[in-house]
């Protein structure tokens, strides 16, 4: 489990915040609150996913894999922190999409500093991935029959437009999620309860 890597390999004590009602825009003060209950020091906050009062939703994984150059570092933008900003102005995966490209066109030469697959859903039911690194990203339109066969996508740490498949570090990740979701659906147990196990 992640959280056990933190503690066992790193020393962290990871504290896990998920409430109801949470707006973006007191990350401070909940971190804050998170000082004051939990620990004498915080040392960072990590945002994995969210929802705004529109029904935009997003999430990410990171990606070992999409930077085309390994050794490509800096960038204004984390994962978290383009989220965040995405929560704040998105109410469609489209609005997510035009926020990528002017996001990516402002930041050139030197890159976003994303290296990450957001999924991405909204109150229309449109859905979709992106896989994102410095200077580019892929569009996976999950309600594209073409893109999308079955009706879903199975997505891990690992990018399609990435290194070879031979360096993406969460390529057994992907391809274990995606036997798992094949047998599943094959059983007839592709359900919400399946994916909370």
């Amino acid at each position: 489990h992640y959280y056990d890597l933190l503690r066992d390999s790193l020393g962290i004590e990871p504290r896990v915040y998920a409430r109801s009602g949470y707006q973006w825009d007191r990350v401070l003060e909940k971190a804050q609150l998170m000082q004051e209950t939990d620990s004498t020091s915080l040392d960072a906050i990590f945002i994995w996913a969210g929802t705004n009062e529109k029904g935009f939703s997003v999430m990410n994984t990171m990606s070992y894999n999409v930077k085309l150059d390994e050794k490509q570092h800096g960038g204004k933008y984390n994962n978290g922190m383009f989220m965040q900003y995405a929560i704040e102005r998105c109410v469609t995966v489209d609005d997510f999409e035009k926020l990528l490209q002017q996001t990516i066109k402002e930041e050139e030469p030197d890159g976003t500093g994303l290296s990450t697959n957001f999924g991405v859903m909204d109150a229309s039911g449109n859905v979709a991935y992106f896989e994102v690194n410095y200077h580019q990203y892929f569009k996976f339109d999950v309600n594209d029959p073409a893109v999308a066969p079955e009706g879903y996508l199975v997505r891990s740490n690992f990018s399609f437009n990435g290194r070879p498949k031979t360096e993406g570090k969460g390529q057994l990740r992907y391809e274990q999620a995606d036997l798992m979701v094949k047998k599943a659906l094959a059983e007839g147990d592709l359900t919400p309860e399946f994916f909370l196990k």
